[in-house]
């Protein structure tokens, strides 16, 4: 019996990752109080029409379990991960029993994903498991020292003011790592906090359109890689010719429709201004409207994403013209935690806001 690969390890805990943020809103545990539309509310409302039952003896032969109430009490985030301990033993006790034939430092889910985050087995962040995965795993072990999933394996969310539009963000990130007016130095935005979360690739986002250019316009952003060292990043071309427009030209999906919770490739009429990490909304405005990270793009017609919702034929993506920063100056694979300025070189370029983000590798499914 072999070691599960990390590619595998990764989809595994993505579906415990996504079930975990799926249930905690649909029970109503994410607000910590009864919201319209939730189990947690429904099972409020029914206690409250008992209590308003004018018979006391009716009243009273209907709570004298205490269920209702107890029920309504047990749906809390850490209950709700202890359905789910057991799944997360099996994954815990196989890199325990597997692990070893490997490597000896693999005794468990945490030494599996420290040996190919950077431990031998793989690159630096090669192998990162989801933010809502390490959340499930904290409310069934606990946060304290030795028992969270340590740094670096666990991926944050997008540091992108577009992200925190979503109704997934747990922040607004109004500034992503930093956003600045053209020939300003910026406004400080989001800071890592690597204690707990992986840093992200920087990647450039036209949020406001970029006028009175007579060239192309580049961007440098300076800040501190994942090392806590200084690091710049650039100087890199914005993608959109001499004015870059915000709102990239909306793409229809031509390659048919998606399925609810699949990675897929899909082709569209053009991928310019679109790289991995680009947040983009599917079908807006629409019922079925959803975010989306893009997770590669293949060819400069296609593009791989993670789908949570189901889409029919033809349908749309919107989001705006990213460039990705390349390299950190202190070195290939090194990411940021933090960016604190940003500058411009300009050819007459006079207007517009440009905010750097940072991306993640994918979302759950």
């Amino acid at each position: 019996m072999a070691l599960i690969a990390n590619s595998d390890l990764l989809n595994v805990t993505d579906y415990f990752a996504n079930a975990y943020r799926l249930m905690k809103p649909a029970l109503g545990l994410s607000t910590g109080s009864a919201v319209a539309g939730t189990v947690r509310n429904t099972l409020a409302l029914c206690t409250t029409y008992i209590n308003a039952l004018s018979d006391s003896q009716q009243k009273a032969d209907l709570q004298q379990s205490g269920g209702l109430v107890g029920a309504t009490v047990y749906l809390t985030a850490n209950r709700l991960a202890m359905q789910l301990r057991m799944v997360i033993q099996d994954i815990n006790s196989h890199c325990a029993l597997r692990g070893p034939a490997v490597n000896a430092s693999i005794k468990s889910l945490v030494s599996y994903l420290l040996y190919y985050n950077g431990g031998g087995g793989g690159n630096k962040f090669s192998a990162l498991i989801d933010k809502n995965f390490a959340d499930l795993w904290a409310a069934i072990y606990g946060a304290g020292v030795g028992l969270a999933l340590p740094y670096p394996t666990v991926s944050f969310e997008p540091v992108s003011s577009i992200w925190g539009q979503s109704p997934e963000a747990g922040a607004a990130y109004a500034n992503g790592f930093v956003s600045a007016t053209v020939g300003g130095t910026g406004n400080p935005g989001f800071t890592i906090n690597n204690a707990l979360y992986a840093e992200q690739q920087p990647i450039a986002v036209v949020t406001t359109n970029i006028a009175g250019g007579t060239g192309v316009i580049q961007v440098t952003a300076g800040g501190t890689d994942d090392q806590g060292n200084s690091a710049t990043w650039g100087p890199v071309t914005l993608t959109g010719g001499n004015n870059p427009v915000a709102a990239l030209t909306q793409q229809t999906i031509s390659s048919g429709a998606i399925t609810a919770q699949t990675r897929v490739t899909v082709t569209v009429g053009s991928t310019a201004g679109i790289v991995a990490g680009s947040i983009l909304i599917c079908n807006k405005g629409k019922p079925d409207q959803e975010w989306i990270v893009v997770e590669s793009v293949p060819s400069g017609t296609t593009l791989m994403a993670s789908f949570n919702k189901s889409h029919g034929a033809s349908a749309t993506l919107d989001g705006n013209t990213s460039t990705s920063m390349g390299n950190a100056s202190t070195g290939a694979g090194r990411r940021c935690r933090a960016i604190s300025l940003l500058s411009f070189t300009v050819n007459g370029h006079n207007a517009g806001i440009v905010e750097i983000d940072g991306s993640i590798p994918r979302l759950p499914i």
